[in-house]
């Protein structure tokens, strides 16, 4: 039994320094019809010549919590949010997803 809670507390703290360092919702940008909302971690934005990269992430509404559960095989995760690495192109005015996250903070508690 100590061992289970001393585990659920590192889990803890690890998704907690984990939420401090990618895709925290520092600036709101979008809401989109669902009620998902859309922020961008403006502390971690990396720029390079042309290119920029930056964590979004976005908080599910309950209607894009079922959409993702539906759509994408996720494993028994009930995904809270999702967390997306993003590289964008200022000259070729496109961008590339680097890295997508999904995050069932739910489980955590």
């Amino acid at each position: 039994m100590k061992i289970r809670i001393f585990v659920s507390l590192i889990v803890l703290l690890l998704i907690l320094s984990f939420q401090n360092v990618y895709g925290v919702e520092s600036e709101f940008y979008c809401e989109q019809l669902d009620g998902s909302k859309f922020y961008y971690d403006k502390n971690n934005i990396v720029y390079s010549s042309d290119k920029v990269r930056i964590w979004n992430s976005v908080v599910l509404s309950d209607i894009g919590k079922e959409y993702v559960k539906n759509n994408i095989e996720m494993n028994n995760v009930d995904p809270y949010k999702i967390l997306t690495y993003n590289e964008i192109d200022c000259k070729q005015m496109n961008f590339r997803v680097l890295s997508v996250i999904f995050v069932d903070i739910l489980k955590v508690f």
